[in-house]
């Protein structure tokens, strides 16, 4: 019963935020990701809404949802100028505790983007940073760190003319792999 009162919550919230504004820019980017770790396979969706209000001002949410744990947090974004933009935000998980909070920092010029995701909250700590280059339309490489697990190499190909990209990364340990769609 919690995790669908969860999942209605988040339903609601991009609903939300997808009707705020129809002259701001929205962008929506969902993935579903397997992790390979110790012989068991773990499903997530996640997803990440964002809405520009202007050139330097917007909100994001974001959701993480498997059979073991979902999370969902919303805050505002700040893009100073074209290359960085950092956003913080609040929100629960499904979890004994409740709240969690997170942010992120993102960075690009020309072909190279940088990532970092932050989060803390009843659950503890956990970090992913991510550094690649495109060097085709279609093809990035680069490098994952991700706390618990390791860092690692990974590559995301695209689909030429659909808005959807194959991706994974290679850990020590464990492997992601991964499909990406935006909307």
């Amino acid at each position: 019963m919690k995790k669908i009162a969860f999942i209605l919550l988040i339903v609601i919230i991009f609903g939300a935020l997808k009707t705020t504004s129809v002259q701001a820019q929205n962008n929506f980017t969902g993935e579903i990701q397997n992790l390979f770790s110790q012989g068991e396979i773990t499903s997530t969706f996640k997803g990440f809404f964002s809405h520009s209000y202007n050139n330097e001002l917007g909100m994001f949410a974001f959701t993480f949802i498997n059979k073991y744990w979902a999370e969902t947090y919303v805050g505002p974004t700040w893009k100073p100028n074209e290359f960085i933009m950092f956003g913080a935000g609040a929100g629960i998980e499904q979890i004994e505790g409740f709240w969690r909070v997170g942010g992120f920092i993102g960075a690009g010029y020309k072909n190279c983007h940088v990532l970092i995701l932050l989060e803390d909250g009843a659950s503890g700590f956990w970090y992913q940073a991510v550094a690649d280059v495109k060097l085709h339309e279609l093809l990035k490489i680069g490098i994952m760190a991700e706390s618990k697990l390791d860092v690692g190499p990974t590559v995301e190909i695209g689909l030429p003319g659909q808005p959807v990209k194959l991706w994974g990364t290679i850990f020590k340990d464990s492997q992601y792999a991964g499909i990406k769609f935006n909307f």
